[in-house]
């Protein structure tokens, strides 16, 4: 069973972005917010501006190509190394660049977010795939941190149970989330059983690890986060199945 991956709604000022980072201004507020509006201006194309790609560090890169995003209605951009070489998401299985959608702020080796910054999320890596779930950190709904939802959701796919930047899955490991703003909602996989539920910290209450070989880690570096149940535990804002193996 595939994760699941439902169409979202991502809106960003793509001319805000390119000309701020092109003279190395901040991050413009609408951007940061989620500018509601899409601007495809091939202007940009060939502009050098800072960022980063998913969590490396910051450095100079270049706008070589950005088009409509059909499943967000957002923006869509390839970057390369500032002479328009090695796209840096890098190839597709059709021989084309991956893609990558423009986020405000930086993640660290942790995965603690900063809002100084700009980072280009790959479209096959963990920070869009979050987002592509339904969890844009810009999105508006009543009572609902959605920041704070989409750090947790990166902890939950990427298995960082402690909180502390580890990953503990695979490539291609199936599993089912649910969460309490009814975003994505509670499914009956055969053969899935409860996993965790989880914060922006990480997890805060594990059933079992994804992978039986983790468990130790766990054991030894957040013990407390270690339940025997299913039980929702108090700040949960994520929960997730898998198959246990």
């Amino acid at each position: 069973m595939p994760e699941r991956t439902p169409q979202t709604r991502r809106r960003r000022s793509g001319i805000l972005l390119a000309a701020a980072f092109a003279i190395g201004l901040p991050l413009p507020a609408p951007l940061a917010a989620g500018a509601r509006e899409t601007v495809v201006d091939q202007s940009q194309v060939g502009l050098v501006i800072h960022g980063s790609i998913g969590q490396e560090p910051a450095r100079a890169l270049k706008i070589a190509a950005v088009r409509d995003d059909p499943d967000s209605d957002g923006l869509l951009y390839v970057i390369t190394d500032p002479d328009g070489q090695n796209p840096l998401c890098g190839m597709a299985a059709d021989g084309k660049p991956v893609e990558a959608l423009p986020l405000a702020g930086t993640w660290n080796p942790r995965m603690d977010w900063s809002p100084e910054g700009l980072t280009f999320a790959c479209t096959n890596g963990v920070l869009a795939k979050c987002i592509r779930w339904g969890y844009a950190p810009w999105a508006r709904r009543p009572g609902v941190d959605m920041r704070a939802l989409y750090q947790t959701c990166l902890r939950m796919a990427r298995a960082d149970y402690c909180g502390d930047g580890v990953p503990h899955t695979e490539e291609g490991t199936p599993i089912n989330l649910w969460d309490i703003a009814g975003i994505q909602n509670p499914d009956k996989i055969d053969g899935m059983t409860f996993e965790a539920a989880w914060g922006p910290n990480g997890a805060v209450a594990i059933a079992r690890t994804r992978w039986p070989q983790d468990l130790a880690y766990v054991q030894t570096h957040c013990p407390d986060r270690l339940q025997v149940n299913d039980a929702r535990s108090e700040g949960a804002l994520l929960y997730n199945d898998s198959f246990p193996r």
